[in-house]
């Protein structure tokens, strides 16, 4: 009988490698729920006002849950359209949209002004903020352009080596800080000079959403590009360091520099609004009220609320379903309805980062983080502008606040991130 001998480990076959699929139902039952949240609390919000007026009661509600179902019916659409093919066939249109909505809102009388800023677009009986649209547009322009040329990105360009002897200060800096190039590609340059058209645009005006596309724009680079070279992500970490840097500079030093940032990009309003932000107490007429009646609201409502419906603010407050919806939350539901909402939040964009790290390919993955990143900055700065960690920005809070454009756009981008999940795979051994 012939001897049976083991078989060495390293010649046994391997074993193919199984996956799973990304599972998306439980952000789908997220984003239902915060929608249907979102519709209750704009019905207890806005009730009272409706009935001391000659308007319907639930007319705001029913407006809401119109857009509601358009945007489910948009969110379903897309889920089915190839992610692959809504960026090569839109992003260059998407791009010119955005451009022409803000230049139409900022130099034409199409554009309607609000509170000393010109934020709207009216274009016969549809009015909405083209912002929230230059958002969703610039993630699927970043992307595609970064997937189209992903392979540029974090080269070192020679051709931008000055060679003429009138250049001859700058070509000697350049060569004794980068003897190989300069730590970027050309294309680099490109996306730069196109992402800031739009964004000075929006930031003119929105101060809140400027800062929002340009860390999402921030995180889409550093995503999309291969940083190489020390150089490259020492500067990339620089500018995200500057950011709490600025900010705490800010709240420490906010009396000296806001006149100085007042003589160089920011608009009175904007300046008002910081100083107002630093000292609400000083303004209890004149911009405080809001901030100072917001915090009223988080400290009134206790750890259960004062009960559905029975907010005492919202009569009070300007614009109570719509930015400082938050509020309203805080004082009816208490800690234990923020935490919902906020846990619900954060439960969604951890679903989106599981889905962007298993997308099937780069473009997935850098669609679905600039979507994720856009989600996340709005929630941060609406929550933080009611606790006045930030100045008063108008940021909307996403699926929750009044508003038939910012749900739209928010249920397309989930639309955009099923897509993308339903290539997403897991391996699992």
């Amino acid at each position: 009988m012939a001897e049976v001998t083991d078989i060495p480990v390293d010649r046994l076959p391997e074993e193919k490698p199984k996956y799973k699929k990304v599972s998306s139902r439980g952000m789908v039952f997220a984003v239902i729920t915060l929608v249907a949240f979102g519709l209750i609390m704009i019905y207890s919000t806005t009730y009272y006002s409706l009935s001391r007026t000659d308007t319907v009661m639930y007319s705001v509600f029913v407006k809401e849950l119109l857009y509601a179902l358009i945007g489910f019916a948009i969110m379903i659409a897309f889920s089915f359209f190839s992610y692959k093919k809504v960026v090569g066939y839109l992003r260059i249109p998407a791009y010119l949209v955005a451009f022409g909505f803000m230049f139409l809102t900022e130099f034409t009388s199409l554009g309607k002004s609000l509170n000393s800023s010109t934020r709207w677009l009216q274009i016969g009986p549809i009015r909405f903020q083209p912002s929230e649209t230059v958002k969703l547009a610039m993630v699927i322009f970043i992307a595609g352009f970064l997937y189209k040329h992903k392979r540029d990105f974090g080269k070192r360009y020679a051709a931008f080596l000055p060679t003429k002897s009138r250049h001859g200060g700058f070509r000697l800096f350049v060569k004794r800080h980068f003897p190989n190039g300069l730590p970027f590609h050309k294309n680099f340059m490109i996306l730069l000079i196109l992402f800031l058209v739009p964004e000075i645009m929006v930031f003119k005006n929105n101060l809140s959403s400027g800062v929002i596309l340009f860390l999402i724009y921030l995180v889409m680079i550093y995503l999309g590009s291969k940083l190489q070279t020390r150089r490259a992500k020492f500067g990339m970490y620089a500018v995200f360091a500057l950011i709490p840097i600025a900010y705490f500079a800010l709240f420490f030093f906010g009396n000296t520099l806001i006149p100085i940032l007042q003589k160089i990009i920011l608009k009175d309003y904007q300046a008002k609004r910081l100083v107002v932000w630093l000292n609400p107490e000083a303004y209890p007429s004149d911009g405080g009220w809001q901030v100072l009646r917001a915090l009223y609201a988080l400290g009134s409502g206790g750890l259960f609320g004062k009960g559905l419906g029975k907010s005492v603010i919202k009569r009070s407050i300007s614009q109570a379903d719509n930015d400082m919806i938050f509020s309203i939350i805080c004082e009816e539901l208490g800690i234990v309805g923020a935490l919902f909402v906020i846990i619900l939040y954060a439960y969604l964009i951890y679903r989106m980062y599981v889905i962007a790290k298993y997308a099937k390919d780069s473009l997935g993955t850098l669609l679905v983080s600039g979507i994720m990143m856009h989600f996340a900055l709005q929630v941060i700065v609406n929550i933080g502008v009611v606790c006045t960690l930030f100045p008063n920005t108008g940021a909307v809070l996403p699926f929750i606040s009044n508003g038939g454009t910012a749900l739209w756009i928010n249920l397309l981008e989930i639309g955009i991130v099923l897509n993308v999940a339903k290539t997403s795979r897991i391996r699992i051994n």
